[in-house]
């Protein structure tokens, strides 16, 4: 397994505080191997070339990117292509979709045709608030999709926010079809607490790696790796305005580093 650091790290209400070259010159001084490519940082064709060649000197590479929306019409279905193209100049494996409802889905086997011809896969978010939060209902969507081109992004903190009683249960069910896998912390918090999210009618703050009230990293990624994934775990934790994002992704690192060798 390898480490990939998302931009997500770098989001503000204000927007990005780095520049994708930032972030990859980042990833790179912190240890990370790759990098998630966030959708308002994709590269434009002219910077491209200068984008391959800080990936090659910084030896980080850029591993998938978002897709705006799961294609619906031309304009959309155009947009979707351009991050997978995007995603395989860059020497990316995968591009990731968000899926609400069941009517999207032959659309996501029709992208999975596209994307293939160039070498790119498509992953679902395992992720709350879509058609795929559960490991049964995710499980049920690439089934639907029946698309070898189509994959999981596993994200198990959603499992935990979406009151998966037995994380590594639903990781041994999802990880043959898992990949890629996303990493971030939540812990529960008093209902309506200041600073805290609603999720599902619980309330959760962020939590660092290793908080003994949150996500269990140890078991997710042995669980992982017994289900026979060895991809990359990309971490995609958010920040706040009052923390150092570098801090916060220093400590993601060093937690997990050990965890990944063991």
């Amino acid at each position: 397994m390898k480490l990939s650091l998302s931009g997500r790290l770098w989001e503000s209400p204000k927007g990005y505080r780095v520049t994708l070259a930032e972030h990859i010159r980042a990833a790179s001084k912190l240890g990370y191997a790759g990098i998630e490519l966030r959708y308002p940082l994709l590269p434009k064709p002219d910077e491209i070339p200068a984008i391959q060649a800080l990936l090659k000197e910084n030896r980080v590479q850029a591993v998938f990117a978002f897709c705006a929306a799961v294609p619906k019409d031309d304009a959309s279905r155009a947009d979707a292509m351009r991050v997978v193209e995007i995603v395989q100049k860059l020497g990316g494996t995968h591009v990731r979709l968000a899926v609400f409802k069941e009517e999207e889905l032959p659309s996501v086997r029709e992208l999975a045709e596209s994307a293939g011809k160039l070498g790119i896969r498509v992953a679902l978010h395992v992720h709350t608030g879509t058609l795929c939060d559960s490991a049964d209902k995710a499980l049920a969507a690439v089934r639907t999709v029946n698309h070898s081109n189509v994959c999981l992004l596993a994200d198990p903190i959603h499992l935990v926010l979406a009151g998966e009683p037995d994380v590594p249960g639903a990781i041994a069910r999802i990880g043959p079809h898992t990949g890629l896998v996303n990493l971030q912390n939540y812990r529960i918090a008093p209902d309506d607490a200041a600073g805290s999210i609603k999720i599902y009618g619980k309330s959760w703050f962020a939590a660092p790696p290793g908080h003994p009230q949150g996500l269990d990293f140890r078991s997710a990624i042995t669980a992982f790796r017994k289900a026979g994934y060895d991809g990359w775990l990309n971490v995609m934790c958010s920040t706040t305005e009052t923390e150092d994002p570098a801090a916060v992704a220093r400590a993601y690192i060093d937690h997990l580093r050990p965890l990944v060798k063991a």
